[in-house]
């Protein structure tokens, strides 16, 4: 018995072509869009619970990016990874439903910290930008200035002891204290959110001078948190002994891209970690690293 022949449909063949070709078009114009279905292969979404603060760090490679978002729903972005990882930035708050950004924190006018900004603002409804008080001669800075005054957002600069209120969470501002116009990393804003009896601090690029400096004008007490974001990728120039422990962190977390070259994290820094029981979780090998907040205890979510 002869199997049935299949009727050639030259119709339906220019449909599929059509189609792929359709798809190619949007991901090349939308690339969050190409790699959502990609993604959606083998992605871990983290189911988000109602009543609790999440913080992402977002694997942006070599850069820094993370994500607040309170109970309530405000968002707070701190820096904005590489314009090489802008793609893949975008995809991940459209992932968790970013539309609006309430707090968009530059730490610094380096290109791995505000490198896709300018494609956020173009994504995103973003109502205020907090940045330090200094300017820098490049392209990218000249792009994101560009960017700003287009969103026609209220501009904050950092002021060292101001708090602000993100939904039923704040912040606190610790740095800089000082600006230096020759080191931009001494310049990077310094922050601590705190949620209930819990803490996650920030601390850009900001280097063993600049950590001297908020220890002499702050108590222990303000650095405390349960979650650190290591300075400057884990290099050996931040993270020195006295702040770390004025920090006392159960976590760290170390936003580097694999193989990276500037060696980062730096073997000092991961040995201090170590010496002083701090779990470590790192971007260029775990992926972008999501905490939870219920106010009263912090735990990794995936």
């Amino acid at each position: 018995m002869f199997a049935k022949k299949t009727k050639f449909s030259f119709g339906g063949v220019l449909f599929a072509v059509l189609t792929a070709l359709a798809v190619f078009l949007v991901a090349y114009r939308f690339p969050w869009i190409g790699e959502y279905f990609i993604d959606k292969l083998s992605e871990n979404t983290v189911e988000e619970i109602d009543g609790v603060l999440y913080v992402h760090y977002i694997d942006v490679g070599q850069g820094n990016a993370a994500l607040v978002k309170t109970p309530e729903g405000s968002v707070m972005l701190i820096d904005s990874g590489t314009d090489e990882s802008k793609s893949d930035l975008v995809y991940y708050l459209r992932k968790y439903g970013v539309k609006t950004i309430e707090f968009f924190v530059l730490t610094h006018p380096h290109e791995d910290h505000i490198g896709g900004a300018p494609e956020v603002f173009k994504n995103f409804e973003v109502k205020n930008v907090i940045v330090p008080d200094i300017i820098s001669d490049t392209t990218t800075f000249s792009v994101l200035l560009d960017s700003i005054e287009s969103e026609e957002c209220a501009v904050i600069t950092a002021s060292y002891g101001s708090e602000t209120k993100l939904g039923s969470a704040s912040f606190k501002i610790l740095g800089p204290l000082q600006i230096d116009r020759d080191d931009l990393n001494e310049c990077s804003i310094v922050l601590r959110l705190n949620f209930g009896i819990t803490g996650f601090l920030f601390t850009g690029d900001a280097g063993e001078a600049s950590e001297e400096r908020m220890l002499s004008v702050f108590s222990n007490e303000e650095f405390k948190a349960d979650v650190l974001c290591a300075g400057h990728h884990g290099s050996s120039s931040s993270s020195t002994e006295a702040f770390i422990q004025a920090v006392s962190p159960k976590f760290a977390v170390i936003s580097c891209g694999a193989n990276n070259e500037h060696g980062h994290p730096h073997i000092k820094t991961l040995n201090l970690f170590q010496k002083l029981n701090i779990f470590v979780y790192r971007t260029d090998k775990n992926g972008s690293i999501v905490f939870y907040s219920n106010g009263n205890s912090v735990a990794y979510a995936g």
